[in-house]
């Protein structure tokens, strides 16, 4: 009796919990349906798909475009394509099941976008996932997938329109970054940090600056700015050459000698080591490598550590 009792109750118990997560899953649904899939090409009737058929972007039908934005106000907006589209798209691969009422989920998207600083990116623009906690309600279950679906565009596209901030003549390429997105999107459906790293650029460029950009933002460091004056050639001396060798040998241009420490004071030349060293200074920062200290070449040693950080931001970007 006791064991009949006990099935009953466990029985119970799930039937109690199922209507809850179908409900959830019908109200995401619901919100969507103006996005959802089509049938055929002729068909207007919005219809729900199988989890495993292929998703053709083209035939999603915004029937009813205010249904989403009416209910789920204030929804971060997408640059390289439509919100709600895109969001029916990602939920129908899961047949419109929350992604993110699992806290081990939630964790990673998190985890993934704090570590968005070390590309250049602000975590802070993505305020909604850091904050919300207890039970998801539908709205809450979207807003967290809207911040997810942004932090990708950044990510794998850049926060600005290029094409607006630097004119160039290309195609545009904004359904093939939508189609990207998607990809990267569904990607974290089973795993967050493998969607982040499937958008973030693959160029060895890249991800050279990133590891740059991480060394310059936590071991900031500034020098003492060389004072302007007249031209040092190779072999001339100058008061001036102690701080160039210094500054030289802080950032590894310039190797552990004798020339920092040695009585007679040979670092007010600028010897031919010394002109070696600048010159693979001058080349880092893309000046002729001619081992004078010149105007170009003050201007380029006397940037602060703040300029440099945000210059490499900008080239993130």
């Amino acid at each position: 009796m006791l064991k009949i009792c006990t099935a009953l109750f466990v029985a119970s118990a799930i039937s109690m919990a199922l209507p809850a997560q179908a409900t959830s899953q019908n109200r995401i649904a619901d919100l969507l349906r103006g996005y959802v899939q089509s049938g055929p090409q002729n068909d207007t009737t919005a219809t729900r798909v199988d989890t495993g058929q292929a998703i053709n972007p083209l035939l999603i039908t915004p029937s009813d475009p205010t249904v989403l934005a009416t209910h789920c106000p204030h929804l971060p907006q997408l640059r390289t394509s439509e919100l709600a589209t895109t969001l029916a798209i990602l939920y129908q691969h899961n047949d419109f099941a929350p992604l993110w009422d699992d806290p081990t989920q939630l964790n990673a998207l998190r985890t993934e976008l704090t570590k968005l600083a070390d590309d250049g990116l602000i975590p802070g623009d993505y305020p909604f996932s850091h904050g919300v906690s207890g039970t998801l309600d539908a709205c809450a279950e979207l807003h967290i997938s809207s911040e997810y679906l942004l932090a990708l565009e950044h990510l794998g596209t850049g926060r600005l329109d290029q094409q607006a901030h630097e004119p160039m003549w290309l195609e545009d390429s904004s359904p093939k970054r939508s189609g990207a997105l998607n990809r990267w999107a569904q990607r974290g459906l089973n795993d967050v940090p493998a969607a982040f790293d499937l958008a973030r650029p693959h160029l060895d460029l890249y991800r050279n600056l990133r590891t740059s950009y991480i060394q310059l933002r936590d071991e900031p460091a500034d020098y003492a700015p060389l004072p302007p004056g007249d031209l040092v050639r190779p072999g001339m001396q100058s008061p001036r050459v102690t701080l160039l060798a210094k500054r030289l040998k802080s950032e590894g241009y310039l190797a552990e000698t004798s020339l920092l420490s040695d009585n007679t004071d040979p670092v007010s030349t600028l010897t031919p080591e010394l002109e070696h060293a600048l010159k693979r200074f001058q080349t880092a920062r893309g000046l002729d490598a001619d081992g004078v200290l010149g105007p170009d070449t003050l201007t380029a040693l006397n940037v602060t550590a703040l300029e440099r950080l945000q210059l490499a931001r900008i080239n993130l970007e």
